[in-house]
C-alpha cells in the first residue's frame, strides 16, 4: 500500500525538478532573468538636450507670449464665452394663491326652534337578524351601569328613535324633531 504513495511522490518532485531546471537554463542563455544582456557602456551617463525656456516679462499682468513659447505661469487673456444655440425656457408661472373665502357665519336658529335632547348613552353593538336587528346601549347611573335594548326603528327612553343600525355605529333620531335631526353614535371602545 506504501509503495504507490511513494511512487506519486518520487514523480511528483521528478515533475518539479525537470521544471526547475528549464527555468534555471532559460534564464543563463538569455542572459538573466531581466530578459537580455547588460553592459556597463550601456549604464552609463548621458546628457539630453532640452529647449531653453523664454524670458519672463512683468507687465500689466497679462504677460507677453511668442507664438513658439508659452509661458505655463502667467494668464493669458480670458476667453471668450460661446453663445448657447438653444433656445430659452420659458419660465413656468407661479401660481398665486386664491383668496380663502370667508367663514360662513352660523345659520340663525329659526323662531321656536328647541335643541334636541342630548344622547349620552354608549353604543356596546347589536345581534339579531337582517329584518329585526337590536341595538344594545350602556346608560350610566349613579349606583353603576344600565344596559338598555332597542328595535330598529323603534323607540326608547321616550325620546331616542333608532333610525338605522350599521356594523359599527347606530344613527338615532328624536321623537319630535324632524327626521334630518339625527346623531350618529360609534360604537363603544371598551
Amino acid at each position: 500500500m506504501k509503495k504507490p504513495e511513494n511512487l506519486r511522490l518520487l514523480i511528483l518532485v521528478g515533475i518539479l525538478v525537470v521544471i526547475g531546471g528549464w527555468f534555471l537554463i532559460r534564464a543563463m542563455s538569455e542572459g538573466g532573468l531581466a530578459g537580455g544582456e547588460s553592459r556597463a557602456e550601456d549604464l552609463a551617463w548621458q546628457p539630453h538636450s532640452l529647449p531653453t525656456l523664454g524670458s519672463i516679462e512683468v507687465g500689466d499682468g497679462v504677460g507677453s507670449e511668442a507664438p513658439a513659447d508659452r509661458n505655463p505661469f502667467l494668464y493669458g487673456p480670458p476667453p471668450t464665452a460661446t453663445p448657447d444655440p438653444r433656445p430659452k425656457a420659458t419660465p413656468v408661472p407661479v401660481p398665486t394663491r386664491r383668496p380663502r373665502p370667508s367663514r360662513p357665519s352660523p345659520t340663525p336658529t329659526p323662531p321656536g326652534w328647541v335643541r334636541p335632547p342630548d344622547f349620552t348613552m354608549e353604543y356596546l353593538g347589536n345581534f339579531g337578524p337582517p329584518g329585526r336587528r337590536v341595538a344594545v346601549f350602556r346608560k350610566k347611573v349613579d349606583d353603576g351601569a344600565e344596559i338598555k335594548v332597542a328595535l330598529e326603528g323603534g323607540v326608547f327612553e321616550t325620546k331616542f328613535i333608532v333610525r338605522t343600525i350599521d356594523l359599527e355605529s347606530v344613527v338615532i333620531g328624536f321623537v319630535g324633531f324632524p327626521e334630518k335631526e339625527i346623531k350618529r353614535v360609534p360604537l363603544a371602545q371598551e
